[in-house]
C-alpha cells in the first residue's frame, strides 16, 4: 500500500459527483450527493468542492454540531461568487434522531464522470478511529474546465491506488453512456470497500 502525504486535488473532467455518507451502527446509511458539470448541462451546481475531510465532521461534539459543520462543507462556485450548499432539510432530519455515539462510519467520495476514470473515496471509521481511502485511476491534465475538487487535507490518511487499466471496466465501451460508468465505478469501489471492511472485521 502506498501513503499518500499531500492534499486532494483535483483535475479538469467536465462533470463531477461528491457523495458524503454517515453510516449508523445500526446499518442506517445517510446520504448526501451533488453533482456539478462546470455550468455545462443540467446539473443543480457549477463546480463543487467538499472543504472538510470525514475525520474533521467526526470531531462534531453533538449531531447539532455535525449538521452546521456539513452545511459549511460543500461550496458550489457558481460561476464566480461562491456560496455554501446546505444538505437539506430530509438529510438533517434523519440525522436528527442519531447522536454522534451512534454513528460507526463517515465516507466523502469524488467521482469524475468522464472517458477517464478517476475514484477517489475516504472513510473515518469512529470506532477504531482508522482514516483510510482509496483512488482508482489516476487525475486529469490540470488545463481545461473542472466539475469539482474534493479540497481537504489526507497527510494522515492511508491511501490505497488502484491502476484503471488494472481493474475489469471496459472504459471505451462504458464512456458512451456516463450513467453506466459511473455505475461500474461505484460497483467496484464497493467491491473494495466489502474487502477492507471485511478484513478489518477479521483483525
Amino acid at each position: 500500500m502506498k501513503i499518500r502525504t499531500d492534499f486532494v486535488t483535483n483535475s479538469s473532467s467536465s462533470s463531477f459527483t461528491a457523495i458524503i455518507k454517515i453510516e449508523m451502527k445500526d446499518g442506517t446509511k445517510i446520504e448526501w450527493e451533488g453533482r456539478s458539470s462546470d455550468g455545462e448541462g443540467d446539473d443543480e451546481y457549477y463546480e463543487l468542492s467538499v472543504l472538510k475531510s470525514p475525520k474533521t465532521l467526526a470531531k462534531a461534539k453533538d449531531i447539532d454540531e455535525l449538521i452546521s459543520m456539513l452545511n459549511r462543507t460543500v461550496l458550489d462556485d457558481c460561476g464566480g461568487g461562491g456560496r455554501y450548499v446546505q444538505v437539506g432539510d430530509q438529510f438533517e432530519n434523519e440525522l436528527a434522531g442519531y447522536e454522534m455515539s451512534d454513528i460507526s462510519r463517515i465516507s466523502i467520495s469524488g467521482n469524475e464522470d468522464n472517458y477517464e476514470i478517476y475514484h477517489r473515496k475516504y472513510t473515518y471509521d469512529l470506532k477504531s478511529g482508522r482514516y483510510y481511502g482509496i483512488e482508482l485511476g489516476g487525475e486529469f491534465e490540470k488545463n481545461g474546465g473542472s466539475g469539482g475538487d474534493l479540497r481537504f487535507d489526507i497527510q494522515d490518511c492511508d491511501v490505497e491506488y488502484k491502476d484503471a487499466e488494472e481493474d475489469p471496466i471496459n472504459l471505451k465501451e462504458s464512456s458512451n453512456n456516463i450513467e453506466d460508468l459511473l455505475k461500474s465505478l461505484k460497483d467496484l469501489l464497493q467491491n473494495y470497500e466489502n474487502e477492507e471492511e471485511n478484513a478489518e472485521e477479521g483483525k
